[in-house]
């Protein structure tokens, strides 16, 4: 064996020592396809687009009709408010339709013997946010029936150090404090991918570019030799 052959194996050996565990890590995530994490959401998509309900954050107006009440109320983040001589009722999760009966049922005889309610809702601002590997991360609009796709051209697409083949897509609309994550390739486009207020995706460099960031910064820095190891792992020895 010549000393070009022996070299060669070494740069072999070293290069898979090195991307190993990367690799490994790649390998313990699951790919999760469109149509599953649509699925899974479903009836969600159903209930928000069948008709608007009540939010936290939604700030509703009260008229009691001939009786000059009116009173602005905030849906606190437990999705309660406090109209009138009342405290903590829950309005999350109502049309106005049924809040507006509530709210009647519950000031008849207290505050006018046949109340006339209008409500008027103003919504709260939705949003979803993008980190990582896009041309602008930033946090922007939720617009209703809005794609991942959509979110991703919003942002000026992906750059070229991104993983594509495994965006991460964190989920808390069920529950913020474990939300759902799910592993999404974007190579697969056989069908769009609905997204829902708050969601964060997270579109991570690839593992190459990861080995060469940990290389340059913890091994080859590190090593008054480094000039060596680097030519190593291009080739030039």
């Amino acid at each position: 064996m010549n000393t070009s052959q022996i070299v060669s194996g070494r740069r072999k050996l070293l290069f898979v020592t090195l991307a190993l565990p990367l690799v490994c890590l790649s390998a313990c995530r699951t790919v999760v396809s469109p149509q599953r994490i649509n699925e899974l959401y479903q009836d969600v998509f159903d209930l928000r687009n069948a008709q608007y309900r009540i939010k936290p954050g939604d700030v509703i107006t009260v008229d009691v009709l001939g009786e000059d009440l009116t009173q602005e109320l905030i849906v606190l983040p437990d999705g309660r408010t406090d109209p009138f001589y009342l405290n903590g009722v829950l309005v999350a999760g109502k049309t106005v339709v049924e809040l507006d009966a509530e709210i009647a049922a519950m000031y008849s005889g207290k505050i006018v013997r046949q109340p006339e309610i209008s409500i008027k809702i103003e919504s709260a601002a939705e949003v979803i946010y993008l980190q990582g590997q896009v041309d602008e991360a930033s946090t922007m609009p939720y617009t209703p029936n809005m794609t991942l796709a959509q979110a991703l051209s919003n942002a000026g697409g992906y750059l070229v150090t991104a993983s594509v083949d495994e965006v991460i897509l964190k989920r808390p609309y069920r529950d913020i404090r474990k939300p759902d994550v799910f592993f999404v390739d974007l190579y697969d486009q056989s069908e769009e991918i609905l997204l829902l207020p708050n969601d964060e995706i997270i579109v991570e460099r690839t593992y190459w570019i990861l080995l060469r960031d940990y290389l340059d910064e913890y091994i080859w820095g590190l090593l008054p030799f480094n000039g060596f190891f680097s030519a190593l792992l291009a080739g030039g020895i």
